[in-house]
C-alpha cells in the first residue's frame, strides 16, 4: 500500500495540482525563545536598590525565621530518631502483620533522612547570611 504525501494547498512555486499561487507578501510573527536574551522591557523593569537599613532589617528577619525553622526541624529530627530506635521501633498494637511494621520502619527511615537533609540545608542557608 502506497502512502500519499499530504500536499499543502498553498505554494509560491511550482505547478502542483490543486495548489494556488500566493501573491504579495506573507506576514510572519517571531515569538521569543524561552531562556533567550532578556527583552528591552525586562531590562527596563530591573529592581531598584534597597536602602541599607531596610536590607539589614530583612536580613535580620530572615535569619530569625531560619533559626526558628532550624530549631523546629532539629526537634522533629530528634523525635523521629527516638521513634526509629536505630531501625527497631516498637511495634504498635495495629501492626499484627509483620509487613505493616516493616513498612512503618521504612517510612520512619525515609523521614529521618529527609529531616537530616532539611537540617543540613537550613544550616547552609544560615551560613550564607551576612552578620
Amino acid at each position: 500500500m502506497r502512502r500519499r504525501r499530504r500536499q499543502h494547498p498553498y505554494t509560491n512555486v511550482g505547478t502542483v495540482k490543486g495548489c494556488k499561487k500566493i501573491e504579495g507578501e506573507v506576514n510572519s510573527v517571531s515569538l521569543p525563545r524561552p531562556g533567550g536574551a532578556p527583552t528591552a522591557s525586562a531590562a527596563k523593569s530591573a529592581p531598584a536598590r534597597v536602602d541599607t537599613g531596610a536590607q539589614r532589617t530583612r536580613d535580620t528577619d530572615r535569619k530569625r525565621i531560619l533559626e526558628e525553622e532550624l530549631a523546629a526541624e532539629e526537634k522533629r529530627l530528634n523525635d523521629l530518631k527516638k521513634e526509629f530506635n536505630n531501625g527497631e521501633p516498637e511495634r504498635q498494637g495495629g501492626e499484627r502483620n509483620y509487613q505493616t511494621y516493616l513498612d512503618r520502619t521504612e517510612k520512619l527511615k525515609a523521614d529521618v533522612a529527609r529531616s537530616e537533609a532539611n537540617v543540613d540545608s537550613l544550616r547552609r542557608e544560615l551560613g550564607t547570611i551576612k552578620n
